[in-house]
Parts: structure tokens; C-alpha cells; sequence
């Protein structure tokens, strides 16, 4: 892509990194590192003409989210 001068990658992250998520600290350490490495290598090719993104999308209400937060609730 670098050498086309353009392109565009594209990183899924977590909205776990931006608010506090206690019962989801892993995934939020990971999504974290995923969120810096994407901002180090759109600082690293900008000039090249390809595009970095990061996506982070909302909260998806699902079974397993409903009984993290029964039990976030519960304390």
C-alpha cells in the first residue's frame, strides 16, 4: 500500500478503553494496545497516502453482557 501511495487499514477497538470496565480488564488492556499501535502507525505512514483507522464501536446488548451487568448491579 505504502507503495501505491495509497491504501487503508482498518483496526477494531473497544469502547472498553474509554470508560472504566472492571470486569473486563483483559480485553481492555488488549483493545488499549491495539488503539496505541494504531495512532503509532498512522503517525508512521501518513505521509505514504495510506489511511489508518481505528473503530470503536458501542455497547451491543447481549446475554453475556446482561449478567456482567446483574452483577455490577448486585454489589
Amino acid at each position: 500500500m505504502c507503495g501505491r501511495g495509497a491504501g487503508q487499514i482498518a483496526f477494531i477497538g473497544s469502547i472498553a478503553v474509554c470508560a472504566g470496565c472492571p470486569m473486563r480488564r483483559l480485553i481492555a488492556q488488549r483493545k488499549a494496545a491495539v488503539h496505541a499501535y494504531s495512532e503509532s502507525l498512522r503517525g508512521r505512514i501518513e505521509a505514504s497516502g495510506v489511511r489508518v483507522s481505528l473503530i470503536i464501536p458501542g455497547f451491543v446488548k447481549t446475554p453475556l453482557n446482561d449478567s456482567i451487568d446483574a452483577i455490577n448491579r448486585s454489589k
